[in-house]
């Protein structure tokens, strides 16, 4: 699995590179890995419940690996820098959100949230229809995003 392939890499790179150079190099694999998950999801075109909860878990198990990139702040506090490593890493965040969610907090997350910090509205509609079965509510929604992001 994805996740225990970085954990391998990272225990055998620890030792050698220093700890900048391994955190650039760790959150490289994981831009990789995370990006094309995130391609292939939303390539699908239909999703089912059952497939949705299976890709949260699977994203899930990818969260864990936040783990590796914790940092002491100046407080001595832990502090998750895995965004500062891994770009595309609060977008992950989000999928991961979205395939569990309902369309109700889609749309909230969209029009309230920052959901559109992460996503462009077309890309948005894709995991809406692709997880949504077609409804009046559905295409509600759907307007109200395109709606919103002329605004943008």
């Amino acid at each position: 699995m994805t996740v225990d392939r970085i954990r391998e890499v990272q225990r055998q790179w620890k030792d050698i590179l220093s700890q900048s150079t391994l955190l650039q190099a760790l959150g490289s694999l994981l831009l990789t890995a995370t990006s094309k998950i995130m391609v292939n999801i939303e390539d699908m075109s239909d999703i089912s419940e059952e497939e949705s909860k299976q890709l949260k878990h699977f994203c899930e198990e990818m969260n864990k690996l936040s783990d590796l990139f914790m940092q002491a702040d100046p407080e001595g506090q832990p502090r998750d820098m895995t965004g500062v490593y891994c770009p595309n890493w609060f977008k992950f965040q989000y999928l991961a959100e979205i395939l569990d969610s309902s369309l109700a907090d889609i749309k909230y997350l969209w029009t309230e949230g920052e959901l559109k910090l992460e996503f462009e509205a077309e890309e948005l509609i894709d995991l809406i229809e692709a997880l949504f079965a077609e409804s009046e509510y559905r295409r509600r929604a759907i307007g109200d995003i395109r709606r919103s992001s002329i605004v943008r």
